[in-house]
């Protein structure tokens, strides 16, 4: 489980046993007394065994502030390539400049992993002022891992442009 800086709350299953190939799942979740809701996946024929990899390594791009309705949006944007044949995910850990760590999982979006908050919620904060250390690792579907491979990067908070 993993606790967003920003309200935001992930939780992350893993099977106690082997899935089944060609085999539908479904996970029921009981919200209250009248309803539920479930979540439902079908796994492959064959058993990928191969870790997502980095083909051009992260880099920053740039970054957004904007004030909205509830509270600002804060992102810092980070361009790369990832090559899997399964859905993945990237654990983003990020350090600020007190020295407190925070890990989220993220998707890219077109090549991008978005970093931050919107109005509402999000998996990082991003308040302090100075300089954030982030480094990217990968998961995919099938639980393959690629681990930080000397990937470090360094950003600065965005700034309204009142600050």
């Amino acid at each position: 489980m993993n606790i967003g800086e920003y309200g935001l709350v992930q939780v992350v299953l893993t099977p106690n046993s082997k899935l089944k190939p060609n085999t539908t799942y479904r996970l029921f979740i009981k919200w209250t007394d009248k309803g539920f809701e479930y979540a439902r996946w079908r796994t492959n024929n064959h058993q990928d065994l191969t870790a997502p990899i980095f083909s051009e390594k992260p880099q920053y791009a740039n970054s957004s502030y904007m004030l909205a309705g509830c509270g600002p949006e804060s992102f810092v944007f980070f361009k790369t390539k990832i090559k899997d044949k399964s859905d993945f995910l990237i654990k983003v850990s990020v350090t600020n400049p007190m020295g407190k760590t925070s890990e989220f999982l993220l998707m890219s979006k077109n090549d991008t992993i978005s970093v931050g908050h919107d109005m509402c919620r999000g998996a990082f904060a991003l308040k302090e002022d100075g300089k954030y250390d982030i480094s990217f690792d990968l998961m995919d579907s099938s639980g393959n891992k690629t681990n930080n491979l000397n990937n470090k990067l360094y950003f600065v908070r965005p700034k309204s442009i009142k600050d």
